[in-house]
């Protein structure tokens, strides 16, 4: 996620996703279906290969929603990796205490699923998380 020739402002992107289709003012997310018409309408360009990965991050890191926040605080930053890894992590610590716990990493990261995050299934989500475009 980074070293690409896009920068959006937050006021950009907060406008746009407030006009996805299943924008929820409540909760402020948007559905995963609705990535690809805001992509659209941000201009933002990349793979099919690198918005399949994108999917896979909303749906299991974000269990399908994707959050206002963390995403715009995402494509602003799209062109400082350090910061790209921050939000990422950050938004992991699901109940907010400061920490990624075991129970947070594993529900992201643990691929195959048998209640363990191996080094490799660790280092797969991060450098997936980090692609660049």
């Amino acid at each position: 996620m980074s070293s690409t020739d896009q920068s959006f402002s937050r006021d950009e992107v907060e406008r746009a996703f407030q006009n996805m289709r299943s924008y929820s003012e409540t909760s402020k997310t948007i559905e995963v279906s609705d990535l690809g018409p805001l992509f659209k309408c941000l201009g933002y360009r990349c793979t099919p290969e690198q918005f399949s990965e994108y999917e896979i991050m909303w749906i299991g890191a974000f269990e399908g929603k994707i959050p206002l926040d963390v995403f715009a605080a995402l494509m602003v930053a799209l062109d400082d990796n350090g910061q790209l890894m921050k939000i990422l992590v950050t938004a992991l610590d699901r109940d907010k205490d400061g920490v990624v716990s075991e129970g947070e990493f594993q529900a992201i990261a643990d691929t195959d699923k048998d209640g363990k995050v191996s080094i490799d299934e660790a280092v797969e989500w991060f450098t997936k998380q980090g692609k660049t475009h």
